[in-house]
Order: C-alpha cells, then structure tokens, then sequence
C-alpha cells in the first residue's frame, strides 16, 4: 500500500501527462510550420515520459544507479 505521499505523487504525475499531452500534440503540428519549436516539444515530451515512468514505477521507489561497466546484465526471473 503506498502512502499519502506516493499517492499525492501519482496524481501530480497523472495531472501533468494529462494536461501536457494536448500542448505536445498541437507542438507537433506547429514544428512543421517552425522547425524552432522541436527543442520545445522534445522537452515537452521528455516531461511526458518522466511522468509517465513515475505512474507505471510501481514501488515509486528512486531511480537505482546503472550497473558498474562491464558487469553481466541482471537475468529476469
């Protein structure tokens, strides 16, 4: 069970995809027209996806640090 902390996350984060993903839409159709606008989507976007990263953790645990280089990938189970 998460607690009211990780609740309160989850709905930020779910509010956030929501209301920026119509803005990320009609940032789509305004690049063709000012290709200058693709860093501002890109960055939309990465917002997005961090978000929805954070919806679908389902621990909400931190992001854990990458495996040192060289070390053998972890075998699913």
């Amino acid at each position: 069970m998460q607690d009211s902390t990780s609740d309160a996350t989850l709905r930020l984060c779910q509010d956030l995809v929501a209301m920026l993903a119509p803005y990320e839409e009609d940032l789509i159709v305004a690049e063709a027209d000012e290709p200058s606008l693709s860093f501002l989507r890109r960055a939309v976007g990465m917002v997005i996806a961090e978000a929805c990263y954070r919806i679908s953790d389902d621990k909400g645990l931190a992001l854990q640090p990458p495996p040192p280089r060289g070390a053998a990938p972890p075998r699913a189970s």
